[in-house]
């Protein structure tokens, strides 16, 4: 039986620099190819930019990972004043020209199938650009990748006046990692049951967020209210989306021995787990290390 491979890369900041070491790992050991070993890829936010530019198949996993340390200094450049958003879009764009390609790409260029995720703040949905659509094939590759990491508090959001949308950053709502909707795919291209199947999420890193039952059981309303709305984490509905989206994963596929499914990631300690942090991309390029050497969870 043919086989249809589907990688998922999912959105976290400045950690996508797990997520890029893990897949050079992984890479170098031949046990993947990101440049033209998947059939389909689907990216939030920094996923959505490290989708990108494996799905145009124009720089490998080891290539981007060498620029990285360059593309995180420059991206994440506080604004003089630092009100909010924090940082500039326009940085990304520049990093895009001098390191990627010409901004003028459109997504139709891409080489393997590639869909990239957004929150459309007017409809409260998450939308899927889609590289081989027609109307998406014409859309410029970076307007799709910048309404993917439209965080408010970091880029902020994207006015389209044209389309009459506002966009936010697709890991806004439960997608932050796409498992879900990269079956979704699969089943709309028909591959699921006609072809061997094989689905590989990449995450990037994740701390423990367990709470002790006697602390847990004290906590005012003040702290629940502020456990419900998490917004380090994107909501609590975002935080819990990760593994229910991963288990649900591994239930499908247990019962379809055509179905495949590996998820890689790691733990890291609560104090590395943040979206901008840039002075610990050592631990983080060891982190990614770590977690090329087998997946969390797989089936």
């Amino acid at each position: 039986m043919e086989t249809k491979r589907i990688a998922i890369f999912s959105g976290g900041g400045a950690k996508g620099l797990i997520q890029m070491n893990c897949m050079a790992e992984l890479q170098n050991a031949g046990k993947k190819d990101f440049v033209s070993g998947y059939d389909l890829i689907v990216g939030s936010s920094v996923g959505a930019i490290n989708g990108s530019v494996m799905a145009l198949g124009i720089k490998t996993p080891q290539e981007l990972l060498a620029l990285y340390p360059t593309l995180l200094g420059e991206i994440f450049k506080k604004k003089f004043f630092h009100f909010v958003p924090i940082y500039d879009r326009e940085n990304f764009v520049n990093c895009w020209t001098k390191y990627i390609g010409p901004v003028s790409t459109p997504m139709k260029a891409c080489k393997t199938k590639l869909v990239v995720s957004s929150v459309d703040v007017c409809s409260d949905t998450t939308r899927f650009f889609k590289s081989w659509e027609d109307s998406d094939g014409q859309r410029l590759l970076v307007d799709a990748v910048l309404r993917s990491f439209a965080a408010p508090l970091y880029f902020g959001q994207i006015n389209d006046p044209a389309d009459q949308k506002v966009w936010y950053d697709g890991g806004m709502g439960n997608h932050n990692i796409p498992i879900d909707y990269g079956f979704t795919e699969a089943v709309l291209q028909g591959w699921v049951g006609q072809y061997e199947v094989y689905i590989d999420a990449y995450g990037t890193g994740y701390s423990d967020l367990d709470t002790p039952y006697d602390k847990a059981s004290k906590q005012d309303f003040i702290k629940q209210l502020i456990n419900f709305m998490n917004p380090g984490e994107g909501g609590m509905a975002r935080t819990q989306s990760r593994m229910d989206q991963v288990r649900k994963m591994i239930k499908i596929a247990s019962c379809n021995p055509n179905l495949h499914f590996e998820y890689y990631d790691i733990e890291i300690p609560k104090s590395l787990d943040k979206m901008d942090d840039l002075k610990h991309q050592k631990e983080y390029i060891e982190f990614g290390k770590k977690m090329a050497e087998k997946p969390l969870r797989e089936r």
